[in-house]
Order: C-alpha cells, then sequence, then structure tokens
C-alpha cells in the first residue's frame, strides 16, 4: 500500500476501516505505541459475606441481647456526667468540662470468628484479582493513551479529507442545479454559483471540467 501522506483526499476517504486500520497500526509501530492494548473489562465485583449476626454497640462495648443494650444507654444518659478536658499550658493539667453529651446505640451486622475464617480464602481471592485488575487497568490505560498520540493526527487528517469531499459534493450538486436553469451553458451556471457561494475551490473547477476563476486586477496594476 502506498504511503498514507501520498494519498489524495478522495482516497484518504474511501479508505475501508481494515485499510486504515493498516495505516494506523504502522503509524503506532513507528511510535512504538502498541498495537492491540488489551482491556482488563470490567472491574470484578468484590466478594461480600452477608453477616446473619446483629449485634449492640454502646460506647465501645459490644452486646448480643439488644434489651441489655438499650438499659446501659439509659443508665449512662440519666447519670450526672461531665466531659474531661485539659488545662492548656505546661503542665496540661486535667479539669471537669462540660455536660457530656447523651450516648447513642450502634446496631452492628458483623461476623463471627468461625464465619470470617470460613470466608476467609475468598476474599482474599476476591481482593487479589481485584488489585491485579487495577494493575492492569493501569497498564491498558497507559497503552491506549499511547496510540491514540500515535494516531490522533491521521484520525484527524482523515476527517478533514472527508469533510472536504462531502463539501466537494455538496458544491457540485448546486452546481448541477445552477446548469439546469443555465440550460446547460456552464459560464452562466459558474456566474450563478459564484453569485451565491463564492470562489469554487480549484479541486471543483477540475471535478466538473471548468477553467478555474481568477482575477487579473493585481497584475494589471502592477503593470501600470
Amino acid at each position: 500500500m502506498r504511503p498514507y501522506d501520498e494519498l489524495t483526499d478522495q482516497e484518504k476517504h474511501d479508505l475501508t476501516d481494515e485499510q486504515f486500520q493498516y495505516y494506523c497500526d504502522l503509524a503506532c509501530a513507528e511510535a512504538g505505541a502498541p498495537l492491540r492494548p488489551i482491556d482488563p473489562g470490567p472491574r470484578p465485583d468484590k466478594y461480600r459475606v452477608d453477616p446473619k449476626h446483629t449485634f449492640y454497640e454502646v460506647c465501645g462495648e459490644t452486646f448480643v441481647d439488644k434489651d441489655e443494650a438499650m438499659a446501659v444507654v439509659e443508665l449512662i444518659n440519666k447519670s450526672k456526667r461531665r466531659d474531661l478536658g485539659y488545662l492548656s499550658g505546661p503542665s496540661y493539667t486535667r479539669v471537669i468540662g462540660d455536660p457530656a453529651s447523651e450516648v447513642r446505640m450502634e446496631i452492628r451486622s458483623i461476623l463471627t470468628r468461625d464465619e470470617a475464617a470460613e470466608h476467609k480464602q475468598a476474599i482474599e481471592a476476591s481482593e487479589a484479582a481485584i488489585r491485579q485488575w487495577e494493575k492492569d487497568k493501569k497498564e491498558f490505560d497507559e497503552q491506549h493513551a499511547a496510540r491514540e498520540r500515535a494516531i490522533e493526527w491521521m484520525v484527524e487528517d482523515r476527517e478533514a479529507a472527508s469533510g472536504r469531499i462531502w463539501n466537494l459534493e455538496r458544491d457540485i450538486n448546486r452546481f448541477d442545479e445552477y446548469l439546469k436553469l443555465a440550460s446547460g451553458d456552464s459560464e452562466v451556471a459558474l456566474k450563478f454559483y459564484i453569485k451565491a457561494y463564492g470562489e469554487p475551490t480549484a479541486a471543483f473547477c477540475e471535478k466538473v471540467g471548468i477553467p478555474a476563476p481568477f482575477t487579473e486586477t493585481v497584475e494589471v496594476a502592477a503593470e501600470e
């Protein structure tokens, strides 16, 4: 295949996906970017165990019975309590502070030792799989970014070439409409076109087989 830089706009526009992929791969090879970064896929789900046991925590103490936990909460909250503080200074003397705030009972769903041991291997395997995925994902992102940098100019260039081809086809369709109005007189049709859309491009003139319009104003002024 010919070098990409030697292709015309039409040839770039007409490239198949497979042909354009070849040029992209070649650009990556020349830039030292990976050809086929391997996507690790979605992040693995974390292995989860639904605790079957509910416990009740009050001030760092764990209770099995909810009523006993609530009794402790009530006992503490109805007691006269104070927070302890420190007096600023070199000695940091301990002092009585403001009235202590009420305590609350926290409900915890946790595993027993036996349950934790039973699921330990699966949990560790899950964590290892997630760490490996994070490593693979980082590597993929870096390689993908390197590939994108290597082919960015080519993708943009082909899009620009396709844009020029589409514009050319649009302009030719416009000219054909004027040609019908002018009963096939290309000079008259060209005048109509220029009045509406301005000077046509050289590619347009070549495509429809008419001389490219130009002005000699500057040359005439220079001769005078």
